[in-house]
């Protein structure tokens, strides 16, 4: 900082740069020395020389200027000023700014197809919000911060839960995403000073906080409750009924009432007329994955979600498949090549494995694969084991050891409900025996297990940890130019 005390020492006094100072100018002049008494000749007296005067170095200035010190600026205080006289006149007109220009009628941004979003051009709501409140808790208005904070974080809730389906994929995720950067602001701000030396700052910061997560949990369970009504849709047509190999076509007239069940479990009812395949499953995912990197949500979450969902497909194809009647035939399975290929090479070759549903779930696992999430393919196992059981011999005792091996996540009724069906619409091959059948019934707990033939479908979402905050290191005043907001402009331009 400049230096503009007085010291105590004379000596630190600066001098003009363009003379001498009193001190200087009052030295006396060199006295004349003794004359010799024998001599007679007089000594020039010669004129003392003018000393220099002492230049102080002047002290290093921000701008570096010069050395002469200026006074402090008084920018920032006037700043201060400014902003606290539009908090305090202007209160209403900020709140309505913020609630109906960054919330209700926010245009959420979207990446152009040769540039990618910045965090300032995604963050920017919360950025402006979080920027709000500080400035309110700067001028001591912690009860307003406190109203201001609780309608925007009930606002954000209920504009989340307007959208349905498909439509809810951006606008929940982006929301989403910005609860948890708002989440993160909050927390940083709790371990930091309290401003103006407020007594109960941590009380009100740990309740901002703990309402922030549970909006960042509210959000999450809301979104997946909609994904999962959407992809349900989807499941059935796309991975049992979808026949995209030529060759193998079959017609069904087995379907049992699944508009009835999913309109019960899930709440959702297929659109007439609309034949879904597995490509629409795969462009679902792909549009969740655009979306979670697009808006920078953290890669817990996603996993999380893309879990979800996987296990959802699990449990609706496997109920429809166990549930049906006369569906297992040779051209759902793999006894197509039993004709020409022996039971005991089928296990092991990879080209018998996409005959139908196979083959439209090794589109899903393909794309699992691509995305690094060969982790969560176990959560496929109970249609993956349902299928598996065309593949492998039924006649002797053994070979019932061999399926339940296999299919160990299937209890003994679904295994005996798979392979009567197998072995009653396949009559290319040669029956099961009895002693096989016997071997499956030994197996068999009357009347408990033939009450649990189907998986439970919960509509609500597995259990949730939000991830921990992110780092943040500054709040951006970014604020787009189609936003109307012209009072949290001011304040925005002048912090």
């Amino acid at each position: 900082m400049p230096s503009h005390r007085k010291g105590k020492d004379s000596s630190s006094k600066l001098l003009p740069a363009g003379g001498l100072s009193s001190a200087a100018k009052e030295v006396p002049s060199t006295p004349t020395p003794k004359t010799t008494p024998a001599t007679t000749t007089t000594l020039r007296r010669t004129p003392a020389a003018t000393p220099t005067p002492y230049k102080k170095k002047a002290p290093a200035t921000p701008n570096n200027a010069s050395a002469t010190p200026k006074k402090p600026k008084k920018k920032k205080k006037n700043n201060f000023c400014a902003v606290g006289m539009i908090l305090q006149d202007h209160q209403k007109a900020i709140h309505e700014e913020i609630l109906r220009s960054l919330i209700i009628n926010l245009k959420i941004p979207r990446p152009t197809p040769t540039s990618r979003l910045s965090q300032m051009e995604v963050f920017f709501p919360v950025h402006t919000i979080g920027c709000i409140g500080t400035e309110m808790w700067r001028h001591c208005m912690m009860d307003d911060s406190d109203a201001f904070f609780g309608s925007v974080l009930h606002m954000i809730q209920d504009c989340v839960h307007s959208y349905d389906g498909s439509l809810a994929i951006i606008p929940e995720i982006f929301w989403l995403s910005n609860a948890q950067e708002m989440f993160s602001f909050v927390s940083l701000v709790e371990k930091g000073k309290p401003h103006n030396n407020c007594l109960d700052w941590k009380i009100r910061m740990s309740i901002l906080r703990h309402d922030l997560d549970s909006l960042v949990y509210n959000i999450y369970q809301s979104f997946i409750r909609k994904i999962k009504r959407h992809l349900a849709l989807m499941v059935i047509p796309a991975i049992i009924e979808a026949q995209p190999l030529p060759g193998f076509f079959t017609e069904d007239k087995s379907a049992w009432p699944i508009t009835s069940f999913m309109k019960l479990t899930l709440g959702t009812e297929s659109p007439p007329g609309r034949t879904y395949t597995t490509m629409d499953i795969i462009d679902l995912f792909d549009s969740l994955w655009k979306c979670f990197e697009e808006f920078f949500v953290e890669l817990v979450i996603v996993k999380n979600v893309f879990s979800e969902l996987l296990d959802l497909i699990n449990r609706v194809a496997f109920n429809d498949l166990v549930r049906r009647t006369n569906f297992c035939s040779f051209k759902r399975g793999t006894y197509a090549q039993c004709l020409v290929y022996p039971l005991k090479d089928l296990e092991r070759s990879p080209d018998f494995a996409g005959l139908q549903i196979q083959y439209n779930l090794q589109r899903i696992e393909e794309w699992c694969r691509s995305h690094d999430m060969t982790d969560d393919l176990h959560l496929l196992r109970h249609i993956q084991q349902a299928t598996k059981i065309g593949l492998m011999r039924m006649q002797s005792p053994e070979d019932a050891h061999h399926i339940f091996e296999v299919c160990s996540d299937l209890i003994p009724a679904q295994i005996y409900k798979l392979v009567k069906q197998y072995a009653t619409n396949n009559p290319a091959i040669v029956p099961p025996g009895q002693k096989f059948f016997q071997a499956i019934t030994v197996r068999l707990q009357p009347g408990k297990d033939f009450q649990n033939m189907t998986i439970p479908i919960i509509d609500e979402a597995l259990p949730f940890r939000a991830p921990p905050p992110r780092k943040i290191d500054l709040l951006s005043t970014y604020l787009p130019d189609d936003v109307e907001a012209p009072t949290v402009r001011r304040i925005m331009d002048i912090i």
